[in-house]
């Protein structure tokens, strides 16, 4: 199964890792424990066509943002550079957003419009609301989510990345569906594990 492939190259990749802060939370996560058989009712409640690879990560680690599990806390990119697993709870709680990115960054007033038309992929649908997407990694308004509602010449289940803000302003589709994502992680090696830690590091000792 992908899920199991996808975590046991990530453990893997993160024992690896040069940084002792990998090392402490990969120790933490290895105590996660995963959703349990209501929270991810709930979760398909909320959101019916959650893909079943990420019920089935749900189902193993339940979260890795900030997530206290027998009272440690755990941490880990989980979902790539910087980003971690939001848990059942922290999902169900984005659904409350109403607003659409139309409307946060006002695309219908040409002349208060926040980003260009450019800046949106077109395979994005702009006015449906943000919480009809299935935000499953650590932000609010950035971070990667599953759009159930795109454009006619987008792919129902596309992965949206919103970071634009620290990245290159653009609002993109980086997969067609939640698999090829976690595909895409595993095929890049997990190179982001480095990557995060290493950025970690930096800005601290920028911070000193």
């Amino acid at each position: 199964m992908l899920v199991d492939s996808y975590l046991k190259g990530f453990f893997v990749a993160m024992a690896k890792c040069e940084y002792a802060m990998a090392k402490d939370n990969l120790a933490a996560l290895k105590m996660a424990g995963g959703a349990s058989d209501a929270d991810i009712a709930r979760l398909k409640q909320a959101y019916p066509d959650c893909p079943q690879a990420l019920i089935e990560l749900l189902k193993r680690i339940d979260g890795s943002y900030f997530r206290e599990y027998n009272g440690h806390e755990v941490w880990a990119p989980l979902m790539g550079d910087g980003v971690a697993l939001l848990s059942v709870e922290q999902i169900i709680e984005n659904k409350a957003e109403t607003r659409s990115i139309a409307a946060v960054y006002h695309l219908h007033d040409a002349g208060h419009a926040e980003l260009q038309p450019w800046q949106v992929d077109d395979r994005i649908n702009i006015d449906t609301p943000i919480g009809w997407r299935l935000h499953f990694t650590d932000s609010d308004n950035d971070g990667f989510c599953i759009d159930f509602d795109p454009c006619t010449n987008g792919v129902k289940g596309q992965i949206l990345d919103n970071e634009f803000i620290l990245l290159d302003k653009k609002i993109r589709v980086v997969a067609n569906n939640f698999e090829e994502y976690l595909q895409n992680l595993i095929d890049s090696n997990y190179a982001f594990i480095n990557k995060c830690y290493f950025d970690i590091m930096e800005g601290e000792l920028h911070e000193i």
